[in-house]
């Protein structure tokens, strides 16, 4: 017998989940229950919603420090539409980009709102510019900005965020709630075949945010997620998936 093991990993943030594979010999019953097991397994590593993709984008491009932005326009610069701030949007981040340098790839995560408060258009973003407010405020040039530093502890961490991001309803049927810059890396996905008796464990250096483990007669899963505590930044390499 022998269980799949998938992980998603997003910079300091991990999730694991470990399911029953169904074999040829496996009677009716038994099939059943593995299946059973394996799409309510599978159903924990779903992105459901559109902030707990932003989480896991957020936990994969940046960390605690990074500034945490709210654009807003003044009078003379408020805008008429959404298409025309996502112009302001992409003239900002060339002007960010331009702040720092060609050796270092601006990353940004943005949400564009104004159906909420005075209803006043602005934009919500977390990036990786090193420099000051000032400098963002420089290149921003329509209005006044708010920025701190990002947070990841009880309070405040990437969930927060991105349900703070994606709080807001869209326009239209099928509009993104959030976009974010190619420059951005994507969670890295690792799924193999592990022995029947394998059983996830959280590594040390890691606080766990959700476990659930259910055994059945004929079929069990495991999901934990976890985040490591020291803040190290996102950077993935190709790595070899370990077989049995």
């Amino acid at each position: 017998m022998a269980m799949t093991r998938k992980i998603v990993t997003a910079g300091a943030l991990v999730r694991e989940v470990l399911y029953p594979r169904i074999g040829r010999g496996d009677s009716d019953r038994v099939r059943a229950a593995k299946s059973k097991a394996s799409s309510e397994a599978r159903q924990r590593m779903n992105d459901r919603v559109s902030w707990q993709k932003c989480e896991m984008m957020i936990a994969a491009n940046f960390v605690p420090g990074d500034p945490v932005v709210c654009l807003t326009y003044d009078d003379r610069h408020l805008p008429e539409s959404r298409k025309q701030v996502s112009r302001h949007m992409t003239q900002f981040r060339a002007e960010l980009q331009k702040l720092m340098g060609r050796k270092t790839k601006l990353r940004i995560l943005w949400s564009i709102e104004h159906l909420h408060g005075e209803k006043r258009w602005h934009v919500h973003l977390i990036c990786n510019f090193p420099g000051d407010c000032q400098k963002i405020a420089a290149a921003w040039r329509r209005g006044l900005i708010y920025a701190e530093p990002f947070r990841v502890d009880a309070k405040k961490n990437h969930e927060t965020l991105a349900r703070y991001i994606c709080k807001e309803s869209r326009d239209k049927v099928g509009l993104r709630a959030w976009s974010y810059s190619r420059s951005c890396s994507k969670p890295e996905v690792e799924t193999w075949t592990v022995p029947d008796d394998t059983q996830l464990s959280v590594p040390k250096g890691a606080a766990v945010i959700e476990q659930v483990r259910d055994r059945r007669e004929y079929g069990r899963f495991e999901y934990v997620k976890y985040r490591y505590t020291a803040p190290v930044r996102p950077h993935y390499r190709r790595r070899r998936k370990p077989r049995k």
